[in-house]
């Protein structure tokens, strides 16, 4: 689905983007979602045992088990992460420019909160956990950086090149989900037309023709160039009242 409240994908805060891992990642392996699960739960027994050590005579013999069990699940949490972005990242390049006809790069990248000597890092932190009485490294303080070329997305870009990055990492998942399924997904776009340009507009439309099952919605049909489109039925929505449109179609196609 892609929907306008997406772009805090790449403008938003750091945990809308971990969110987004976990989603996407966790539909497709049940050993992510097995290591979340215990990541957090050790997490959780770290914090509390930092907090406690707040309060009384520091025995980190505890802390240190604790530490070793969480880098466990971290390490393998990290290398799916970031496995999933660089597959992600290779197709939604090719998509970019598909749909915005430039040859400019975009790219996403896993800014991990510590990327190696897992247990030299913690150690370095440690004392810095037990006066703030949390976790400061670990998969729950990582990001992605979005780019365009060299430049940051969300500081350096205008709104249509910040809707098509978006939009181009959404595509990408469909083709991500049908290379391990075998199948589309159904594609859900929320107006989307409404912020591109008529060439963006024509080339999202090409792209997703004869794909996937889509649903568009928007305000305006003279968005849609419906001469893109092979197969297509449109539908007003009046007062929570479903009627099919005689007026645009349905269009069929039949070879």
């Amino acid at each position: 689905m892609f929907a306008p409240e997406d772009l805090d994908l790449i403008k938003g805060n750091p945990q809308i983007r971990r969110k987004f891992l976990d989603l996407e990642i966790g539909q497709i392996s049940k050993e992510y979602l097995y290591n979340m699960q215990n990541y957090k739960k050790i997490l959780k027994q770290r914090n509390d045992l930092l907090k406690n050590l707040q309060q009384k005579d520091q025995d980190l013999m505890l802390l240190d088990i604790i530490t070793e069990q969480l880098i466990d699940y971290l390490e393998k949490i990290v290398l799916k992460r970031k496995t999933f972005i660089k597959q992600i990242n290779e197709i939604a390049q090719t998509i970019y420019k598909n749909l915005s006809n430039v040859e400019h790069t975009f790219k996403m990248e896993y800014i991990p909160s510590v990327d190696k000597n897992y247990v030299e890092e913690f150690r370095k932190k440690q004392q810095y956990d037990i006066i703030t009485g949390t976790t400061n490294l670990g998969v729950h303080r990582d990001d992605i950086e979005f780019y365009i070329d060299e430049h940051f997305i969300k500081t350096h870009s205008s709104q249509g090149e910040l809707r098509s990055a978006v939009l181009s990492t959404k595509l990408a998942l469909v083709e991500f989900i049908y290379k391990r399924k075998g199948e589309y997904p159904v594609l859900l776009l929320d107006d989307v037309l409404s912020e591109l340009d008529i060439n963006r507009q024509n080339n999202l439309i090409q792209y997703i023709n004869n794909k996937t099952q889509t649903f568009i919605t928007t305000t305006d049909l003279s968005e849609i160039n419906f001469d893109e489109i092979d197969n297509y039925s449109v539908f007003h929505i009046e007062k929570g009242i479903i009627k099919e449109s005689k007026e645009y179609g349905p269009k069929q196609t039949h070879i």
